[in-house]
């Protein structure tokens, strides 16, 4: 069976029709069974509303790149100190940081037009710095191996969000773990179905299928998982000992067959943060 890996980052308007938030009183953080109940999952899956602690509490953003000052493209990304982001490198690489935004909010409906965005004045909008791209991702020559990439930021991140703690024992990720994936991606995986439903944070659950190297494979056969926009996001892992969720990586691609509609649904890869901790602790020395 053939299959092919594609990147997760969207091209904006030519994949979807940009919606706006509903408020909710839910705290899914607070609620483990919900979460991992077998009906969520980023397609199809269940938002995270403004008045939900997860996106703050996990520290998920949205990144969004500009051309001739429209939102051309968009990602997800992680918040891993209080002015820095990681995120996918094939989101990045080659930008110009003027031309990224980071968003502190569950929707995008707000953010398509930047000379309407400011983010010295506007609270959940910040302006880049500088980027790093993984020296190995060499534009997706290397596939996806160190498709991952660090954003510093040109202020704090709003006081509220807070600093994903990392997974550092990585033999936890045995086949058939249970995950938390999170992005503003697609919520169907139908390429046919032109209103996907992207630019709404969402979160679901996938599955370990199994570990290689700095590539975590994950099991998305039951039609729930990640898909495109979802690139960058974050993987969590949640301790039942500390009680809390582990920042396990980076959502990279996914891989399908090319004679299927369903253009997310065979597999998923993710970069594992922890295995790339030696550079990350440079390039946070270097931005």
């Amino acid at each position: 069976m053939k299959l092919i890996t594609q990147m997760l980052a969207i091209g904006l308007f030519a994949s979807f029709t940009i919606t706006g938030c509903h408020p909710s009183n839910n705290n899914h953080l607070g609620d483990i069974d919900s979460r991992y109940d077998s009906n969520t999952g980023i397609i199809d899956g269940t938002e995270i509303k403004t008045t939900d602690s997860l996106q703050r509490e996990l520290g998920i953003v949205v990144i969004l790149i500009y051309k001739d000052d429209v939102a051309e493209s968009m990602c997800t990304g992680t918040l891993i100190s209080r002015n820095t982001i990681v995120t996918a490198a094939h989101c990045v690489y080659g930008q110009q940081p003027d031309k990224i935004r980071v968003i502190f909010d569950v929707s995008i409906s707000s953010y398509t037009w930047l000379k309407y965005i400011y983010p010295n004045v506007q609270n959940n909008v910040r302006a880049v710095q500088s980027l790093q791209t993984h020296p190995a991702y060499l534009d997706g020559k290397s596939g996806s191996w160190g498709d991952i990439a660090m954003i510093h930021l040109q202020s704090d991140a709003p006081a509220d969000y807070q600093i994903a703690e990392p997974l550092t024992d990585t033999s936890l990720l045995t086949e058939n773990e249970k995950l938390l994936v999170a992005g503003f991606g697609r919520n169907t995986d139908d390429a046919a179905v032109k209103d996907s439903g992207a630019g709404v944070l969402r979160q679901g659950e996938t599955k370990v299928a199994e570990k290689k190297g700095s590539h975590l494979f994950m099991n998305q056969k039951e039609g729930r998982g990640t898909c495109m926009g979802d690139s960058g996001g974050p993987i969590y892992y949640f301790d039942k000992i500390q009680n809390k969720y582990l920042y396990v990586g980076v959502i990279s691609s996914v891989s399908f067959q090319p004679d299927v509609k369903a253009v997310c649904h065979a597999q998923a890869i993710g970069e594992v943060f922890a295995d790339h901790q030696t550079w990350i602790d440079l390039a946070l020395l270097k931005i």
